[in-house]
């Protein structure tokens, strides 16, 4: 059977018939490796240093990430005072309209062949400090690409090196050579963004196949957007190349020994708010998506209380929790069992080495009940009563479908900016987290400072998801965002004046901040107070030592809730210091600074 038939028999209705095309598209005859020549004479030691320079961002697919990846990265070494040069590579400039600089720039309606301009000045657009965008025009026409190419190549190569301390490419997705890999032959790291599904890891496989045959020793960094990880599931998330290996012929698989010219470098996780697609998000779709997220990690403490009575060991329940946590229909103690033991089994099935570290269980039985010991299948018991039984946790997990619906609703709808909050008025909210509030309240939770905390954040986002049911207060955060008209008249979010305040310095951009700040905080503080009273739910709330409102701790949440809401959408991760995603984003882009071990203390001179 051919790989297009392996890997549908593989995966199934997941892909259904449209990933067996790709296979066609990325199975390309290997090439002899080598640089592409292009005529004319060049500079054995300006490429180099180019090279040393360069970073290609690419992906096998698109819609993973690769050019949020590649701007996040250019303002990130652009902040560490390093000159970065941005190539947008795209074929319809995708960087210049993620950067919002596709309003009235002219040169972006221009093709290779109509500008005939000689310096690289004319290819620039300054975007911030430190940062320049280059070449951010369409590039539609069969040799626009290639000729580029050339020109960079030919005429540019030595202005780049003097002018920039990093170059990064963004590469169009997928695979093909005059426009993608024929770029490669000329940098020296290449970042293959990738998410943990199965079709982006077998084109990513795809594409670094055809790397590794056209250009030897290059190395390949992947970046792993919007990461999950499930440990009984049979796909492994982190396996790239395992799991392209899985789904082609033979013959078609990657070498092992190709593993010695990768290695991961970024595990990013999934962040809504971050999320470009919600370019127009509103305040109540924010407020619902952190409330979701916290339920579902109180579920998760609920379950870890449950295992320390039933005795289950820490180790296991962190593989185990991943099967707790979706939701499961058990007929009953029996089938909770079967189902466990089968995802238990999967997990010695493709990760053996787990079973020695985490899992004490019958030898070389592979699923259902007959997997766990007698004492475990007591243990085990004990925690689904509890599971199945306890108020709190059906409370949180019915909770959760009401707030998905309220959201699936109000993003049907087609409204403004920031615009009305009719669905996030539903009275079905209000009753259920006030009746969860309360039930919590009557937990002991000084013994569970995780959940403590998380009950206490659970409560504040309540406060404000009252607050901003308020038209008036909605349209103050609305006159925050900056708004500008294009040549047609149509109002925009000006997406580059916002990341440019989020990122820069700009005094007037903080002090208008922190005034909204002043001006909603009480508002926010006062509501949470009454609430408190009158759900009797005081000791949910932040304290001092001495008793007191920990008002100090609320300016801060309000804050950096207002500071998200506000800048959600723009598709900068680097400018939002307390989300998870940010972190471990900052975290990658200093580890691959490190690789680069050409670059330079000081900056040089801007073009």
């Amino acid at each position: 059977m051919g790989c297009c038939g392996v890997f549908c028999l593989a995966i199934g209705s997941l892909v259904n018939g449209a990933i067996c095309s790709l296979f066609f598209l990325i199975n390309l005859a290997p090439r002899k490796a080598g640089v592409t020549t292009l005529g004319g004479s060049m500079n054995s030691k300006t490429m180099t240093l180019f090279k040393k320079k360069a970073i290609a961002v690419a992906s096998g697919k698109g819609g993973v990430g690769k050019t949020t990846t590649a701007v996040n990265l250019a303002i990130y070494f652009a902040r560490n005072n390093l000159r970065v040069g941005l190539f947008d590579l795209d074929p319809l400039s995708d960087v210049a309209i993620l950067l919002g600089l596709s309003e009235n720039i002219d040169v972006l309606k221009r093709s290779v062949y109509e500008r005939q301009k000689k310096s690289l000045k004319d290819y620039v657009i300054k975007v911030f400090d430190h940062l320049d965008l280059l070449f951010p025009f369409p590039k539609l026409k069969k040799d626009d690409s290639a000729d580029l190419l050339a020109k960079i190549i030919q005429s540019f190569l030595k202005p780049i090196v003097d002018h920039y301390d990093v170059v990064i490419l963004d590469l169009p997705a997928g695979i093909r050579e005059e426009d993608n890999l024929n770029y490669l032959h000329y940098v020296g790291q290449l970042v293959m963004v990738t998410n943990s599904e199965p079709t982006s890891h077998v084109s990513a496989g795809g594409y670094i196949k055809a790397v590794f045959e056209r250009i030897p020793g290059l190395p390949v960094l992947f970046w792993h957007n919007k990461y999950e990880t499930d440990p009984g599931s049979e796909f492994n998330s982190q396996d790239v190349i395992g799991n392209y290996n899985k789904n082609v012929t033979a013959e078609e698989r990657i070498p092992l020994h190709y593993r010695k010219q990768v290695q991961t470098i970024a595990h990013i996780p999934k962040d809504p708010a971050l999320d470009l697609l919600q370019s127009n998000p509103s305040i109540s779709l924010n407020i619902q998506r952190n409330m979701i997220n916290l339920l579902d990690f109180m579920v998760q403490e609920r379950f870890r209380d449950f295992s320390e009575q039933a005795k289950i060991p820490p180790r296991t329940f962190e593989l185990i929790k991943y099967f707790l946590l979706k939701d499961h229909n058990y007929k009953d103690k029996k089938d909770f069992l079967v189902q466990l033991g089968n995802y238990i089994g999967n997990i010695i099935r493709y990760f053996p080495e787990i079973r020695k570290k985490h899992l004490e269980i019958r030898a070389n039985i592979p699923k259902g009940i007959s997997i766990f010991t007698d004492e475990q299948v007591r243990s085990l018991t004990f925690f689904y009563g509890r599971m199945k039984n306890d108020g709190v946790k059906n409370a949180l997990r019915r909770i959760v479908p009401i707030l998905e619906y309220q959201i699936a609703t109000e993003e049907n709808k087609k409204r403004l900016f920031f615009v009305g909050n009719a669905a996030a008025e539903s009275p079905v909210i209000d009753r259920e987290i006030s009746s969860l509030l309360i039930s919590l309240e009557k937990l002991a939770l000084d013994h569970r400072p995780a959940l403590k905390n998380a009950v206490g954040l659970l409560t504040f986002y309540y406060a404000l998801f009252k607050v901003f049911q308020s038209t008036s207060v909605v349209n103050l955060v609305n006159s925050f965002v900056p708004v500008s008209k294009s040549k047609q008249g149509k109002s925009y979010r000006d997406k580059y004046l916002q990341i440019k305040n989020l990122i820069g310095k700009n005094n007037i951009y903080r002090k208008r901040y922190f005034q909204l700040i002043k001006t909603l905080f009480p508002v926010v503080f006062k509501t949470l107070q009454d609430l408190a009273q009158a759900l009797g739910i005081s000791r949910l709330l932040y304290k001092t030592r001495n008793g007191e409102i920990n008002r100090e701790a609320y300016v801060k949440l309000f804050s950096h809730f207002i500071h998200e809401v506000i800048h959600s959408g723009l598709g900068v991760i680097i400018g939002f210091p307390f989300r998870p995603a940010s972190k471990a984003f900052e975290q990658s882009a200093s580890r691959l600074q490190k690789l680069m071990i050409s670059l330079p203390l000081k900056a040089v001179k801007a073009v």
